[in-house]
């Protein structure tokens, strides 16, 4: 995942640098690795990609038992609305 995080993250082309950070912050999620999960989600340019990646990596790792890294990132979401709705996610479980 590591590896995966330092190649997409040197991309220069925007559109295959925010699918590629998307699909690893998705895949280090379902693996539990918050930590590569929220790096990968913090260098996505579009806010609007990073927000919904984001709320699909919140519930993910509130699956997996990491309700902590789960509201770390859940606070890193930009779009209010989504943000809102990861938190109340977290909050009702």
């Amino acid at each position: 995942l590591a590896d995966r995080l330092q190649a997409s993250s040197t991309l220069n082309d925007y559109t295959a640098k925010n699918d590629a950070l998307g699909k690893l912050a998705a895949d280090a999620a379902e693996a539990g690795n918050a930590k590569i999960a929220g790096e990968a989600l913090q260098q996505m340019v579009d806010f609007t990609a990073r927000s919904q990646v984001g709320l699909g990596v919140v519930r993910e790792l509130a699956k997996r038992g990491m309700r902590k890294p789960a509201l770390e990132i859940a606070k890193t979401i930009t779009d209010f609305t989504i943000r809102d709705q990861a938190l109340s996610e977290l909050a009702g479980k």
